[in-house]
């Protein structure tokens, strides 16, 4: 799973990054 420490923090940001994402697309899809 962890190659290195760059390669870690990309994914955690990618993850971080399509969980706001559908978030926020989630509220705008109910307003």
């Amino acid at each position: 799973m962890f190659l290195n420490g760059g390669e870690t923090i990309y994914a955690v940001v990618v993850r971080v990054g399509l969980i706001i994402g559908g978030y926020q697309a989630g509220s705008l899809n109910k307003t």
